[in-house]
């Protein structure tokens, strides 16, 4: 009976710590027209952050399911790329329809080629730890025909999934991706979704996208212990020094946590030998 009692407190005990170290994000759920970068997450052109424009008034359909704003390029939609949120079905935007969105879908449309960068949006985990990922992208752009290519890799490396979708690959027809896995990941590490017209095509079109991720914490690196050892001590200068010596990236030698290692970690890392 107490060995019962021991393995039940037990079960309990890893059940309520694995629940409290569990966080769910949600592109649309997690939506702002407030801030980008929006706390995990940043919605961009390459590497520059779009700026946020309010509802434009000129003649363009899609104005009507943009009430509270897009991030995007320019003031109108006639320049690209743009991400938002709807504000009312795509039935109730003439001549979208629902199989284009619904309300408080995502959307974005492609950067149109020679106008730059990709639409890129961005994740970033709030801390070490795993992350699983699931969602679906669909055309959301029926008044044309045209076509996207969508990817999302880790920190720029190889694409972990990728496809392509066009008109006829509705809401109710979307293309869905899966990591398949956890991947293990560093507070500075990057899962970015890459949207940008298919090879040919003369402009980019509209997707609805849908991701969602699972992000269990992990422990946060001993800041200093370069070695990787478990204590802080002279013997982490050298790997330190060559960290700094090439600016190659490890999270115990980013003492001053900014996502790079440089000269500003030296003094928070004499600071951390001496007990400063």
């Amino acid at each position: 009976m107490k060995t019962f009692l021991s393995y039940a407190v037990l079960l309990c005990a890893t059940l309520l710590a694995s629940t409290a170290t569990a966080q769910v994000f949600n592109l649309s759920d997690d939506y702002s027209d407030a801030v980008n970068p929006n706390g995990v997450w940043g919605y961009n052109q390459g590497a520059t952050s779009l700026p946020h424009f309010p509802q434009p008034m000129d003649g363009n359909a899609l104005n009507p399911a943009a009430a509270n704003g897009f991030w995007g390029a320019s003031p109108s939609f006639s320049f690209t790329p743009i991400v938002i949120k709807v504000t009312q079905d795509g039935s109730a935007t003439a001549p979208y329809n629902n199989g284009d969105f619904l309300l408080g879908d995502v959307i974005a449309h492609a950067t149109n080629p020679g106008a730059g960068g990709d639409l890129i949006i961005t994740w970033t985990p709030p801390g070490p730890g795993s992350v699983s990922f699931e969602g679906s992208v669909w055309y959301a752009h029926s008044i044309v025909t045209r076509s996207n290519d969508f990817s999302i890799d880790l920190n720029s490396g190889a694409p972990l999934i990728s496809g392509t979708v066009t008109n006829g690959q509705d809401r109710a027809n979307a293309v869905t991706f899966s990591s398949g896995g956890s991947l293990n990941v560093a507070a500075c590490d990057v899962l970015s979704f890459r949207l940008r017209p298919s090879v040919g095509q003369a402009a980019g079109s509209l997707s609805g996208i849908d991701w969602t991720l699972d992000f269990k914490a992990g422990v946060d690196p001993l800041l200093g212990d370069v070695n990787l050892d478990g204590t802080v001590s002279l013997l982490d200068v050298a790997p330190f020094v060559g960290r700094i010596t090439t600016g190659t990236f490890q999270a115990e030698a980013d003492i001053n946590q900014d996502c790079s290692v440089n000269l500003l970690d030296v003094a928070p890392f004499v600071s951390l030998l001496t007990g400063g």
